[in-house]
């Protein structure tokens, strides 16, 4: 007997994007502590229903997003904050052809171990060198605070430990850049606020060519009760919020039908919805070994940096595809086509317009013009 198993990467195209389910392994979890809204006799049987009894053996997962222009990780695992049975995603990204210097972008769907560990080694050093470290504020806000900290009770202190150690080699070195709510993080993904499991819970829709896929980090943790019983809650930090929030995306996603990516569903954890009676049944993907490269990312021409009278930058990068990639100091970036009309170099995409003329250039939303800027000679 050989033992081990095959390496935990698979891969689906979404239009014109590429993700890449990893897996961090499998841990067990015991349901029947953690699980709340259910009657006991009822959580059994449907447990008994998928052969399954607590302990359940339960996937923890990340999934990779290839643009074609930029490399981004939705979660990473914990590291070794729950010891060998976790802590695999890093060499199955490794195995699915990329390492981890990379990956441009982490977004989290929220701070705990299980999801934030893996992007810190044990000894403290960051595991993805180049990649800045995304999340929403509120998360940030009530993990990384020392107040919270030292009123946590005894058992909920590892989790504000785990999330500050995990974060700090990205801090120390400017990596670290939350958000506020609903945003566009990079062309055709957005964060989407779903508080509740806790204080700043995100999920992350990913769209491409008409394809869309929403990974819901903790929306589900145990699939055999929790989609044939949706109002069956974890722990949570809001219980009220997380139940509100799961009826909302199962509901969502099962009416249009694209996929949904999950932490803790068995691995990959990408699948669909269907809904059945006052729950829903998971239809995982479909396996596939019929799956394309993502074509190559349009050349850089030329770029520029341009800074405004109070000092706002935004750096332009012209692609030769007939693109120009906007840069803003915040980290988002925005891709805009190039204009037929007009004179010097203009840009736009939908409500959004670039325009460069003359050593100048002006953005504009809408209509209204929020930056004017002056292109910088030394760049």
């Amino acid at each position: 007997m050989r033992g081990g198993q095959a390496p935990g990467w698979y891969r689906m195209t979404l239009g014109k994007f590429e993700i890449t389910a990893l897996s961090d392994g499998t841990i067990q979890a015991p349901v029947d502590r953690f699980l709340h809204g259910v009657p006991p006799a009822r959580e059994k049987a449907l447990l008994e229903r998928a052969y399954l009894e607590s302990p359940v053996e339960t996937s923890v997962n990340g999934f990779l997003v290839n643009t074609g222009r930029k490399l981004m990780l939705i979660d990473a695992g914990a590291g070794g904050l729950y010891g060998p049975v976790l802590g695999k995603l890093v060499a199955n990204l490794e195995a699915s052809g990329y390492a981890p210097e990379q990956v441009d972008e982490i977004y989290m769907t929220h701070l705990h171990g299980d999801h934030v560990g893996g992007i810190t080694r044990a000894a403290g050093g960051a595991v993805f060198p180049n990649a800045v470290v995304r999340v929403d504020a509120k998360d940030a806000d009530h993990w990384l605070s020392h107040k919270n900290l030292d009123a946590a009770s005894a058992d909920e202190k590892a989790s504000f430990k785990s999330a500050m150690d995990s974060v700090k080699p990205y801090a120390d070195t400017g990596r670290f850049k939350p958000f506020s709510g609903a945003t566009e993080r990079a062309p055709g993904i957005h964060a989407i606020p779903a508080h509740g499991h806790t204080p700043g819970h995100t999920v992350y829709a990913i769209e491409s060519e008409g394809r869309k896929l929403v990974v819901w980090g903790d929306m589900v943790h145990v699939a055999a009760v929790q989609f044939p019983h949706p109002t069956a809650t974890w722990s949570e930090s809001d219980s009220r919020l997380a139940l509100a929030q799961r009826l909302k995306h199962l509901a969502d996603a099962s009416k249009k039908g694209y996929y949904v990516a999950l932490a803790h569903v068995a691995f990959p954890g990408i699948g669909r919805l269907r809904a059945e009676g006052s729950g829903y049944v998971w239809v995982p993907v479909v396996y596939s070994t019929s799956v394309a490269a993502p074509g190559p990312a349009a050349s850089i021409v030329g770029s520029g940096m341009f800074a405004s009278d109070s000092g706002q930058t935004i750096r332009a990068d012209y692609r030769d595809d007939g693109t120009v990639t906007l840069l803003f100091a915040d980290g988002i970036t925005k891709v805009l086509s190039q204009a037929v009309s007009g004179s010097g170099a203009r840009y736009v995409s939908g409500s959004y317009e670039w325009w460069e003329q003359q050593g100048e250039a002006t953005y504009s939303v809408d209509g209204k013009r929020v930056f004017l800027g002056k292109r910088d000679p030394t760049h």
